[in-house]
């Protein structure tokens, strides 16, 4: 490898790495504001190549309706009366977030002479990684936590909160699952050092929002599909594996928690409870008694009334009296039925692009990322903002420039 090659890399790693983490110092130097600086100009400098994506159909569509959102946005912050949280997201990622995946990809080209889903899958393998030694070493040391740490009351919580991300809470814990995911497909029909990095994940995860450790059936439902129609025997192996694992890893939850009588909450057993809650979701049992299911699609599951489910409130209702974790409440609350459409026709026009054009592994990869976006915002808000939405972006300019073959920047 050549130095100009190598030195692109470090520049590829370290530029998504802010992207997908956005990381902020304690003393509020936010990095992705400070991308623009290259990424505009670089864009200027390509601006032949650029035209690739910026002439593509599928691409003005989804130029058009991310205005929209941002239009809506607009609307809703000036005449709804309530946050601008929405608009500042829609337009962080339109004016700075859209122009850095950009250029990522064509650095990508420029070192690789192609940008394909496998070559990105390895780069987000790394990025994990990465994190991961970021986890272990704020997890050691406090000092350097409280220095990578933007918010003061994340870098005093004891039983979570570790590595160097602004989205520790759930953005980074989903994109560690995703790298889980793939992981745990590549340890099966690759190799099995993969599932060192499963282990890794589990750790950053653990440590942070047990809402990743969907990966793990995710990734299962995904393999078991792939085996179905080619493989039948083979899937009803690992079908039956997956029940043992499954069963021997709940009593072992149980006897865990047997052991704990107090109640005391230790970092590995907040992650345990977290993953009997996954296990009574899907059981319907109660948890310390309190039914997860009721919760969520209880308590937490209710809609605007009248014209405000239409057009929503524009207001911010997960810090509101009628608080819900559910990212899809969330916005039907803040932009109605209206905002969570251009949503996913925002989402749509990547997903049909990229499933007529990919096949492959860079296509289940793709599909697991939409699933975990859609899965996940029953839990937060992760449109625009997440790590995975970054990701199906990424996985979509590759599609576009690799129909293209657009060669070298």
């Amino acid at each position: 490898m050549n130095i100009i090659k190598f030195i692109t890399s470090i520049w590829v790693l370290s530029l998504t790495f802010i992207v997908i983490y956005t990381p902020i110092l304690s003393n509020g130097i936010n990095f992705l504001y400070l991308t623009p600086v290259f990424s505009y100009f670089y864009l200027l400098f390509n601006i032949k190549k650029i035209k690739t994506i910026l002439i593509n159909r599928s691409f003005i569509y989804f130029l058009f309706f991310t205005l929209c959102l941002l239009s809506y946005t607009i609307i809703l912050t000036l005449f709804g009366g309530g946050t601008s949280l929405y608009f500042k997201q829609v337009f962080i990622f339109l004016f700075i977030k859209l122009p850095l995946l950009i250029s990522i990809v064509f650095l990508i080209l420029k070192k690789d002479s192609v940008v394909t889903g496998e070559i990105l899958t390895k780069i987000f393998l790394q990025l994990c990684l990465l994190q991961f030694f970021f986890v272990i070493l704020t997890f050691i040391s406090q000092d350097i936590r409280s220095f990578l740490m933007f918010s003061d009351e994340q870098a005093t919580r004891a039983i979570r909160y570790y590595g160097f991300s602004s989205t520790l809470n759930l953005s980074m814990p989903l994109f560690q699952g995703f790298c889980g995911a793939v992981a745990i497909i590549y340890a099966l029909q690759r190799s099995y050092k993969y599932w060192v990095i499963v282990l890794f994940m589990c750790v950053s995860i653990g440590l942070n929002a047990r809402v990743g450790f969907i990966f793990i059936p995710l990734a299962g439902a995904f393999y078991l599909a792939s085996l179905l129609s080619k493989q039948p025997f083979k899937f009803i192996i690992m079908l039956a594996t997956s029940l043992i694992v499954l069963y021997i890893s709940y009593e072992f939850i149980m006897n865990f928690e047997s052991r704990n009588p107090d109640g005391t909450l230790t970092t590995l057993g907040w992650a345990m409870q977290g993953v009997k809650q996954y296990m009574s979701l899907l059981s319907g049992d109660k948890v310390g008694g309190v039914d997860t299911l009721s919760i969520l699609f209880g308590q937490m599951f209710h809609f605007p009334s009248g014209i405000d489910l239409l057009l929503g409130t524009g207001k911010d209702a997960f810090y509101a009296a009628i608080n819900s974790d559910i990212g899809y409440i969330n916005y039907l609350y803040y932009g109605g039925i209206v905002l969570i459409t251009l949503f996913l026709a925002q989402l749509s026009t990547i997903a049909a692009f990229v499933i007529q054009r990919e096949r492959g592994s860079t296509l289940v990869f793709f599909l697991l990322a939409l699933t975990l976006l859609l899965v996940g915002n029953l839990k937060g808000r992760l449109f625009e903002v997440d790590a995975i939405f970054a990701v199906l972006v990424f996985y979509y300019l590759s599609a576009i420039i690799k129909n293209k073959n657009v060669g070298n920047v």
